[in-house]
């Protein structure tokens, strides 16, 4: 049976929250949902205040990088981290397709551009970059 746009919703920020408070706490979470207007409002502020805190800023383009030529799950990994997203392996998988076509020569020179993108503007989710590349 097909889930409802609500339900699709409920399970998408689920997975946003439940990302987010494996580097922060569900008590936090909780507070700041309190006060704030949506539950979708209350995950990008906690997603900012963790990143204000530095949390994934220790990955680096090596990361990403190795991440590259292991299992698609490890890179998954350090870019949920560094953007601290829920981040699909068919996400991953069309920035693989998409640099392709667009030119680029190499897996790590995409990432070496994802990676520099980011860097400048922490605030930018990974598709907006990812369609941008």
């Amino acid at each position: 049976m097909k889930k409802s746009m609500e339900e699709q919703r409920e399970l998408q920020n689920l997975e946003w929250i439940d990302l987010l408070c494996q580097h922060g706490s569900h008590e936090e979470f909780e507070s700041i949902k309190e006060n704030a207007k949506c539950t979708a409002l209350a995950i990008m502020e906690y997603r900012g205040i963790l990143m204000d805190r530095g949390i994934g800023k220790h990955i680096t383009d090596k990361h990403l990088k190795a991440g590259n030529i292991s299992p698609v799950e490890e890179l998954q990994f350090y870019l949920q981290l560094m953007f601290l997203e829920p981040i699909s392996i068919k996400k991953i998988e069309y920035f693989y397709e998409s640099a392709t076509k667009r030119g680029y020569k190499s897996l790590n020179d995409a990432v070496e551009e994802l990676y520099r993108r980011h860097i400048k503007d922490t605030g930018k989710r990974f598709m907006s970059i990812v369609l941008s590349i």
